[in-house]
């Protein structure tokens, strides 16, 4: 079952809408701040993923990887891996298929045709679906290591608290000039 309620608003939205709550400092998340090793077994395009996620993660949190955290990331790399396949195959050939009444086979096996040569229908290729399924699949780790805006309010790493401004300084700060 999934977390309720609204999903967190970064502090900077907050501070820019006036909300006191913006003003209090997030705790860091908690982790042994190993950088864990890569596993042998990724593939060549996957390990430069491995890398590239790990060095950003560690500019959210110096914190916030630890040594038990290799087999997500790992899972991370491959799926984002299957996912940029699947980009790459339907960049190539659309996301759908166009069957023609020709196309379609009868129960009886022969082929009907027409002369117009009708769209019948249109159909989705696996692709199409399997792109989104690892797309959903990212998501869900990335907002576990805090990769996207309302996932780090959760994670932290933001470590400066805001400077202290009554509420119409705050107001009229943000009105333009």
């Amino acid at each position: 079952m999934g977390k309720r309620g609204f999903k967190p608003k970064p502090m900077a939205i907050k501070r820019l809408h006036g909300s006191q709550r913006g003003d209090y400092k997030v705790p860091e998340p908690i982790g042994d701040g190993t950088i864990p090793a890569c596993p042998d077994w990724l593939s060549a395009k996957a390990k430069e993923k491995w890398f590239e996620v790990v060095q950003q993660l560690r500019r959210i949190s110096k914190s916030l990887l630890s040594s038990v955290d290799v087999q997500i990331l790992a899972r991370y790399c491959v799926i984002w891996e299957l996912w940029d396949k699947v980009r790459q195959f339907i960049e190539k050939n659309g996301e759908v298929m166009v069957f023609r009444e020709a196309d379609i086979v009868t129960k009886k096996g022969k082929i009907t045709t027409t002369k117009k040569g009708k769209v019948k229908y249109v159909q989705q290729l696996p692709q199409a679906n399997l792109f989104f399924k690892y797309a959903q699949e990212l998501r869900q780790i990335e907002s576990e290591f805090g990769m996207t805006p309302s996932a780090r309010t959760k994670v932290g790493g933001e470590s400066k608290k805001a400077e202290s401004e009554s509420g119409k300084a705050r107001f009229f700060k943000f009105q333009g000039a």
